[in-house]
């Protein structure tokens, strides 16, 4: 299944079933596990990580949350939590490496030197980001401004996160993820 239907999707149903859920006696959330893998992968296997990112996505303070889990094919998974109005930021991030404005190479300095700030730290995390979007961003990109609005973007993104600075470096992972796998589904 295309990965930008899989994102799209269970956000669109999480958003008809609080709009159904305000007007029953008993308010609910909708939470959800995703489990991003290669199509070879045993399906046994996705299962079994989709459903324990569910129950993830259920410990989240509040709930109405989704937790994404990526089984690389290297063998390494990795795992984030995030409510679903703050979906549009992986979203953002994701575009802005598809479209060419943010090169892959972000990733992997953002990841690296992310995680030498304390989580407590929003200050430094948002210098930081700001530092590596405009190194990593195309330069007409970065001139109209949206390599800052990015960064403040993941940010305001990283202060909702349980674990803040730990917690972006995860989905900042699963955005390089997504892009890669995208790009084998269209050459494909």
């Amino acid at each position: 299944m295309p990965i930008e239907w899989a994102l799209t999707k269970p956000q669109a149903l999480a958003a008809d079933f609080e709009a159904v859920a305000r007007s029953a006696p008993v308010f609910g959330t909708a939470s959800a596990g995703l489990a991003l893998v290669h199509h070879l992968h045993p399906l046994d296997a996705a299962l079994r990580a989709a459903r324990a990112a569910e129950a993830q996505a259920k410990q989240m303070p509040g709930k109405a949350a989704l937790c994404i889990t990526a089984l690389k094919r290297s063998g390494e998974q990795v795992n984030a939590v995030t409510k679903w109005n703050d979906l549009d930021r992986l979203k953002l991030l994701v575009d802005s490496m598809k479209q060419g404005h943010l090169a892959s190479s972000f990733v992997s300095d953002a990841m690296l030197n992310l995680e030498a700030i304390p989580s407590d730290s929003l200050d430094m995390l948002g210098m930081e980001l700001r530092r590596q979007a405009r190194r990593h961003g195309a330069e007409a990109w970065v001139k109209r401004g949206e390599a800052d609005q990015l960064a403040e973007q993941l940010t305001n993104w990283a202060d909702r996160l349980p674990s803040k600075a730990e917690d972006l470096r995860n989905w900042i992972n699963i955005a390089r993820f997504i892009v890669r796998e995208s790009s084998a589904e269209a050459a494909h």
